[in-house]
């Protein structure tokens, strides 16, 4: 930035270095099937609020309006002190009832962060208003519900992936131990 504010322009060979760059990591991204890992799409949706953030600062009439970038892009919420493991295990759920109080736990783990918020780290996959409702039911969220509550708790993979185990076992009925099915 310049003294008056303002960005100063780039030179002319630092935008088409940049303008390759970008188009080099897109081609490898669709080569590779890189896309659908879920870290690379959590480091695009990070991208994606950077960009968007550059291009239309506007934060609309329900947005919630970043001051700080960097708050709401912290990969996951500071870690238990060792020998304390206070973050909830959505596995031990057998029921609706209780994977939804564990969702409700894990929003409390990571610092009861509003909705709002939450909606707009998980990139506005499910509306605010939605994330309220599900952790205010005893029914079973759809499973894009879970995941954008845990991703707006700045839920790391594994946690992704911990309560998306549990929401199958109890959408499916398999609530046997891991690696056994049960069979009817």
């Amino acid at each position: 930035m310049n003294r008056d504010g303002h960005h100063s322009p780039i030179p002319e060979q630092d935008v088409v270095a940049l303008v390759r760059d970008i188009r080099r990591l897109g081609r490898r991204l669709l080569s590779i099937d890189a896309i659908s890992d879920p870290q690379v799409q959590s480091a695009l949706h990070q991208l994606d609020r950077q960009v968007a953030g550059v291009i239309s600062p506007g934060n609309g009439r329900h947005r919630l309006a970043i001051a700080d970038p960097g708050s709401l892009t912290q990969s996951e919420p500071v870690r238990d002190t060792r020998g304390y493991h206070l973050k909830p295990n959505p596995l031990a759920a057998t029921t609706s009832a209780q994977l939804v109080s564990a969702l409700r736990q894990y929003r409390g783990w990571a610092g009861n962060i509003p909705y709002r918020q939450m909606a707009a780290r998980a990139q506005q996959a499910v509306a605010h208003s939605t994330m309220f409702v599900a952790l205010n039911s005893a029914e079973l969220p759809a499973l894009k519900v879970v995941i954008a509550i845990i991703l707006g708790c700045g839920g790391s993979v594994d946690d992704q992936q911990k309560f998306a185990t549990a929401w199958r076992r109890i959408n499916s009925g398999n609530l046997g131990p891991p690696g056994i099915e049960i069979l009817d």
